[in-house]
């Protein structure tokens, strides 16, 4: 730390009230220790607390804290309005008194942290926290610690928001208390989307709506195509149309295979955003990217026939030859070893043949509209014999021809004997290449190296060209040319610094002397890893498994091997090592399985060749759906709360056995017949009940039988259905008074003075409990009827 830094403006300012004061201050030693300190004068109880000097400069910070404990009663300063998100955890904790900032080095503030309700005073006994006039906690999401810090799992507006009060005491029982209001506001929540795949053609118009389920007022909409935002715009033919307040739509009135793609709907209010990724997919007919064209090539040599063709799904293209030698009839194309189809649809020819010319129709399809074909001829011209040339008329050494065959020095093949005398040596040589074409691959990004070498008579002229045009000396600072002279001609090479994928081409080196011309086609493939795949999207969804499916990527020049489909759970971030499947190259669907219902996937696809792994796709997110609850409630608890009612209360089944959102619960009871081990359910008689907000459940069944036992079940339900039954467990009503009489009461005479009286107990379900005794009333006839 530099002694320049501390200028006069970085002094600590003071704080003074009626009667008390606070001075901060701080100086530079010697060995250039910065020491601050804050000086408190006529210290009060509420001056305790925790005391932090902070310490900064441009490259990081630092802090220490210690506690001041001050004698005395108990006081809480006020706390400010809170305000928590819906669903997630709330913490009431004190936030201090404002501090005082002294500069661009040290901070110095004031705060609780031991009592997070910022009591001050000296000792103090407990701290509680109350809402509503109820000491907390009242249900398992509310945690109270002793240091005064309130946690709220799971907050809810209407269980949650109100008027919180921190109480402070001492062992004294002196109190103080302090109001703090908690405000609980709800992000938004987007009613799930159905995807737009396989539904629409060219010309047809697409609405997409995000409405709002739930979430606080007011809600803005944003609209995104593959991670871009989308807007009114006239030219691509979007609309973005506010329905009402919970509501927005996308509308394309014209769709486009351009406006393929994941469209994303994002919602947004002062608590948080929710997206919901739709994709939406235009089928296209297929038409023609490079269409076949008539070839004429030399026998023996490399032929490659175009045909390519795009649309969605991506077109099959298949190639057929004509029967006979007019088109009209055709018969699938049976592939010799040299010859094969590359994945784009053009047909190669390794060696061609006399045998493969003739009439060939290409066409490509993909089950939208009738397709796209078209016939071609593909000459193929062989060699033939030598063509014996015309004596010339006069011994003139023009008069010769050009040398006939490369290696042919012999000129008495092709006349009479050599009657001019004319040196075989002095007999011309035109530029000739041996080779017509090669093919060379490279890396993107590492050097090329294009090599020809011409035969014929020197001085040679050798030249390179791409695309027809020129490839000048002077030009592209990649491009460096090199020639040397060789006995029977020249060779050049053309080399290419930091290969780009533009560089893939064909490259013709020329090669002219004063006999003639020729020319070498040199096929450079520039190869790279793979782009991301494009255009993912569900296929299905089901509870435990979804389709996807995806479009084959630039496949960087080399052939895809294998698709990568990494998916995690939506609310993590991408570890290191994601769930994954392998799907071979030449697919691109496949079905992710054993998945949890009622969740949501984060998915992304990784496209891989020889050379190495894309970057991921666009992640994609989607939901399992539902299935019934394949858990059952635990913890049932049942108790009598009279002589017909019985309350019953139980807790959730496990989080993961939910499969859904929990609506509610059923409560099944009857009458205990001790044998319930049977497995054979009884006329259980069910309520329903619906879901609480700490999702257990709390029933009250009436209109019971007084003084009987009854075996009790709880089953959870979801949109999907009802789950297992939780165990039985019994219960039984309280007792009370008979209200049936004694059976087959009998009076005898024993005596002048006695009688013998017998009954039998009243019927079982008049007794509504265990018979303690009888009383027996008894009058003589005349003062029963007097009464």
């Amino acid at each position: 730390m530099q002694q320049k830094v501390f200028q006069s403006d970085v002094n600590c300012a003071s704080q003074t009230t009626d009667d008390n004061l606070k001075t901060l201050g701080q100086y530079v030693t010697v060995q250039d220790d910065v020491i601050s300190h804050v000086n408190v004068t006529n210290i009060k109880a509420e001056d305790g607390g925790e005391y932090t000097c902070t310490a900064h400069n441009s490259v990081g910070k630092i802090s220490h804290s210690a506690r001041v404990n001050v004698y005395g009663l108990p006081y809480i300063r006020e706390m400010p309005k809170i305000t928590g998100v819906a669903g997630t955890s709330l913490i009431i904790k004190e936030k201090g008194p404002a501090g005082h900032y002294i500069g661009e080095i040290l901070v110095c503030t004031m705060q609780d942290t031991d009592l997070q309700c910022p009591v001050a005073g000296y000792p103090i006994e407990t701290i509680t926290w109350e809402r509503e006039g109820q000491v907390l906690p009242v249900n398992r999401r509310q945690r109270v610690y002793s240091n005064g810090t309130l946690v709220v799992e799971q907050t809810q507006r209407r269980e949650d928001a109100g008027t919180y009060t921190c109480q402070a005491q001492n062992r004294q029982r002196n109190t103080a208390r302090r109001d703090v209001e908690v405000q609980v506001i709800v992000p938004p929540k987007i009613l799930p989307i159905n995807p737009m795949t396989d539904l629409l053609r060219e010309g047809m118009r697409a609405a997409i709506t995000c409405q709002i389920m739930e979430g606080d007022l007011p809600i803005s909409f944003r609209w995104e195509r593959n991670g871009k935002v989308v807007s009114n715009n006239a030219a691509l033919g979007t609309v973005v149309r506010r329905i009402d307040e919970f509501a927005s739509s996308l509308i394309i009135d014209q769709v486009t295979s351009a406006h393929s793609g994941n469209y994303t709907c994002i919602a947004s209010n002062v608590a948080g955003s929710e997206k919901y990724v739709v994709p939406l997919t235009v089928n296209v007919p297929p038409r023609w990217t490079v269409e076949p064209t008539d070839s004429s090539v030399a026998s023996s040599q490399e032929a490659i026939l175009h045909c390519q063709a795009e649309g969605y799904p991506k077109p099959v293209i298949t190639w057929k030859k004509a029967v006979g030698k007019q088109p009209g009839e055709y018969k699938d194309f049976l592939f010799e070893p040299n010859v094969q189809q590359y994945q784009n649809g053009s047909l190669y020819f390794m060696h061609i043949s006399k045998d493969s010319e003739g009439q060939y129709l290409c066409e490509a399809k993909n089950n939208i509209g009738a397709g796209v074909s078209k016939v071609i001829f593909l000459r193929v011209n062989g060699s033939g014999p030598i063509r014996m040339l015309d004596r010339p008329s006069s011994p003139k050494l023009s008069a010769f021809p050009k040398r006939l065959c490369h290696g042919q020095t012999n000129i008495s093949n092709f006349w009479p004997p050599n009657r001019f005398n004319v040196p075989l040596t002095d007999v011309p040589a035109p530029a000739h290449f041996p080779q017509k074409s090669k093919q060379i691959q490279v890396v993107k990004g590492d050097q090329a190296h294009l090599q020809c070498s011409a035969l014929g008579d020197v001085p040679m002229e050798i030249s390179w060209k791409l695309g027809g045009q020129q490839i000048a000396k002077d030009g592209d600072q990649r491009y460096t040319v090199r020639e040397q002279a060789l006995a029977e001609g020249m060779v050049s090479e053309l080399g290419i610094e930091r290969t780009l994928r533009q560089d893939t081409g064909v490259f013709v080196c020329a090669a002219t002397n004063a006999y003639g011309s020729d020319a070498m086609n040199i096929q450079l493939i520039v190869q790279e890893m793979p782009e991301p795949p494009r255009n993912v999207r569900v296929m299905d969804q089901l509870s435990r498994s979804i389709g996807i499916s995806w479009t084959q990527p630039y496949a960087g020049n080399s052939p895809i091997t294998n698709y990568i489909v990494q998916y995690k759970p939506g609310a993590e971030a991408w570890p290191n090592q994601p769930m994954k499947v392998t799907v071979p190259g030449s697919q691109t669907t496949t079905t992710l399985q054993n998945l949890r219902p009622a969740q949501v996937y984060h998915i992304r696809i990784l496209a891989e060749n020889r050379l190495g792994m894309s970057e991921p796709s666009q992640t994609v997110q989607v939901n399992t759906l539902e299935e019934v609850p394949s858990g059952a409630p635990v913890d049932i608890r049942a108790e009598a709360k009279s002589s017909t009612e019985l309350v019953v209360t139980w807790e959730p089944p496990p989080r993961e056995t939910w499969n859904g959102n929990l609506l509610g619960y059923h409560v099944g009871y009857q009458e205990y017949s001790g044998d319930e081990g049977n497995g054979v359910p009884q006329s259980y008689v069910f309520k329903s009940v619906e879901v609480r907000p700490h999702y257990g459940g709390e029933a009250t069944l009436q209109g019971l039988l007084k003084f009987t036992t009854y075996s009790i079940i709880v089953q959870a339900y979801n949109s999907r259905g009802s789950g297992p039954a939780s165990e039985p467990v019994t219960a039984r009503t309280l007792e009370d008074a008979p209200t049936l009489p004694p059976e087959n009461v009998q009076c005898s005479v024993l005596n002048a003075q006695s009688l013998h009286i017998s009954w039998e107990p009243p019927l079982l379900e008049g007794q509504n409990g265990i018979i303690q005794g009888y009383k027996v009333t008894y009058h003589s006839v005349g003062e029963w009827f007097a009464d």
